[in-house]
């Protein structure tokens, strides 16, 4: 049988908002702070002073007050009194870190930003390869070990019950799930509360259902108790097996440790908005793993490695062995003076040892009257999936990958977003033009007022003691070695990239420098097409942040996230469900195709590809294929 939602490869295409320009993770140029400046006649010390004009509107929110507009927060333009239109300004911090992004860039540098030893995480797929199976973690003599598990019993939900479903089994009570002290725990009919982990003794009808609960110290039976999740219908019961004993030393206990990593993940709010008073993050490991010394998982065995990953869900978020480090190799932060990369000289760092920074941004204040957009309800936006690899992993082969344990899976680069010119004067670009019920109220993104395409502000870059080559590249940065207002070369400035917002042209007005010899004076130099800078090194980095950076080349292109496309001929009473046309649904066709005769993998377009467009999938209701097929069939039938 068919399955009932099926997706098949459109004709039309789109360009992602995003991509990747590559890094070298063999190489890096380091130097001793104190070489780097040894010279100190021939530093520079003086000041650039710089507009900002917005290419399209202008997204700096200030922290919201509490305001709301149909329940949505409200975001003012930041300025130096707080919702106040008439000093608009951009904070020097935020300046600061798309100048630096762009310097790290081009001078191949470190990935500051990147924190350490950070593992990386992904939700496990359904396909059977990637299912975990059911497991127990039970203490052993101080030890955690883990066990196969013998059977499983299913505890059905009454809330998912109450709502139309039906089972066909005598159920002597039953059981519903509640929050308590912000842990989840199964409720039975007479108030009998059970816990993660707690030990139980079943009565069990038709083979797998339990009938009847009850509590039991010495049963080798725990209840395992999941979170929510749309169209949940089942706890359940694990009952205790054999141990795995042919783990590598300190298995389990490193899989726990990167399980309890993979936990944190869950809690961040900014991650989990599906489910915010629900999801408790599975607070009730920590009981199970403190009181009842027995925590019921899932798991997966490396039969090669011997390695074994471990799970809250059978379909859940897991957690890889391989850190950020393992990925970037030499493009780790800096850590001390005595080796310190170009971007790390000149801005400075705080690793183990600290370096001030030698360039110092001012606040970008408004030039002139600024024209508003205000309270603009921007499209939902979602967090960045790293664990997406078929957009933010390579390899070094024809394959693309499929996780980030194997050793030839590399991160694809440095994140850009694409211009989109249209965004200058069409604003359905980037508004969100639902209505209100067709929102998930915890997936919204807020009212934001706009600095409208025009805008033009004033800032100030001071600079102490650095080189004619930092100086050089300081200077190209700003206006990528394009120093005109009119130019096309751009950077990507506040909220809402992915939407077109945020595209500014920097341009370097004049330069005031500091000269001690033959006497101190000031020299001024306000010549345009000299202040544009130079690189003395160009990496193949470069070529690739100025194809990004053009704010052209995506005119007359379709700019936008993946998404399902509905068939122009379905008729309004075949209309498919909201959930068949959601875009998470193009990410996961693409990653595992159902339709595989007509889908295949598509990978993210190299940033110098000459056409770096994907195709749409859409939308094929199976369920009236199917219908149509059966009525053919009888027909024919019939004609026998």
């Amino acid at each position: 049988m068919a399955k009932k939602n099926m997706y098949k490869k459109s004709d039309r295409t789109f360009v992602n908002p995003y991509n990747f320009v590559s890094i070298d993770r063999k190489k890096i140029k380091q130097e001793n702070i104190e070489e780097t400046y040894k010279d100190k006649g021939e530093l520079h010390t003086g000041y650039l002073d710089c507009v900002l004009v917005a290419k399209t509107p202008l997204a700096i929110p200030d922290l919201p007050e509490g305001e709301e507009s149909g329940g949505e927060s409200k975001h003012d333009f930041f300025s130096i009194n707080g919702n106040d239109q008439k000093n608009p300004m951009i904070p020097g911090s935020s300046l600061r870190g798309m100048i630096r992004s762009v310097y790290e860039t081009i001078t191949e540098s470190c990935l500051s930003t990147m924190k350490p030893d950070t593992h990386l995480f992904s939700r496990a797929g359904a396909e059977k390869k990637e299912i975990y199976k059911p497991g127990i973690l039970k203490e052993k003599d101080g030890e955690w070990k883990l066990y196969t598990v013998e059977k499983i019993y299913k505890i059905p939900d009454k809330n998912a019950y109450k709502k139309g479903k039906k089972i066909k089994v005598k159920i002597k009570q039953s059981y519903r799930t509640e929050i308590e002290n912000e842990v989840r725990c199964l409720v039975a009919d007479d108030n009998t509360k059970f816990r993660m982990g707690d030990s139980v003794e079943p009565e069990i009808e038709s083979g797998m259902y339990v009938s009847n609960l009850s509590l039991d110290n010495k049963s080798d039976q725990y209840v395992y108790v999941g979170e929510a999740f749309s169209n949940k219908k089942f706890e359940r019961v694990f009952k205790i097996d054999k141990e795995i004993s042919d783990l590598r030393e300190n298995a389990v206990k490193t899989a726990m440790q990167l399980l309890e990593e993979t936990l944190k993940v869950y809690r961040n709010t900014a991650i989990n908005k599906m489910y915010p008073d629900e999801h408790t993050g599975y607070a009730d490991y920590e009981y199970a793993k403190k009181e009842k010394k027995v925590i019921p998982i899932w798991y997966q065995k490396d039969q090669k490695t011997k390695k074994v990953k471990l799970s809250m869900a059978c379909i859940g978020r897991i957690g890889y062995y391989t850190t950020l480090d393992d990925l970037v190799k030499k493009k780790v932060p800096c850590q001390n003076r005595k080796k310190l990369c170009s971007a790390c000289n000149l801005f400075g760092m705080a690793r183990e040892e600290a370096v001030g920074g030698r360039v110092r941004i001012t606040d970008a204040r408004a030039k002139g009257e600024v024209k508003w957009q205000k309270n603009v309800k921007l499209k939902t936006l979602a967090t960045p999936r790293y664990s997406y690899w078929p957009f933010y992993a390579k390899t070094n082969s024809f394959k693309y990958p499929t996780d980030y344990e194997s050793p030839e899976v590399e991160i694809r680069g440095r994140k850009y977003y694409w211009h989109i010119p249209e965004a200058a004067h069409n604003r359905d670009i980037y508004r969100d033009l639902r209505q209100e019920k067709d929102i998930n109220q915890n997936m919204q993104s807020g009212y934001f007022d706009l600095a409208d395409t025009g805008s033009e502000f004033e800032f100030r870059i001071y600079y102490n003691e650095i080189t004619t080559v930092q100086l050089d590249e300081l200077k190209w940065t700003l206006c990528f070695g394009e120093n005109q207002l009119n130019g096309n070369l751009c950077h990507k400035l506040g909220r809402g990239k992915p939407l077109g917002l945020g595209s500014v042209k920097v341009c370097i007005i004049n330069q005031t420098e500091r000269k001690l010899s033959p006497e101190y004076h000031l020299e001024i130099e306000n010549n345009l097409e000299k202040l544009g800078g130079m690189l003395h090194k160009q990496y193949e980095s470069v070529i690739e942040i100025q194809r990004i950076s053009d704010f052209n080349i995506m005119e007359n292109k379709k700019v936008e996230y993946p998404m399902i496309l509905c068939p122009e001929s379905m008729q309004e009473s075949d209309k498919a469900k909201k959930n068949d046309l959601a875009s998470h649904n193009w990410f996961s066709e693409n990653k595992s195709p159902k339709n595989k005769k007509e889908n295949k993998v598509q990978c993210l377009p190299e940033i110098l590809s000459e056409d770096p467009a994907l195709y749409y999938y859409e939308y094929m209701d199976t369920s009236k294929l199917n219908s149509d097929r059966g009525n053919t069939t009888q027909k024919g039938k019939n004609r026998r």
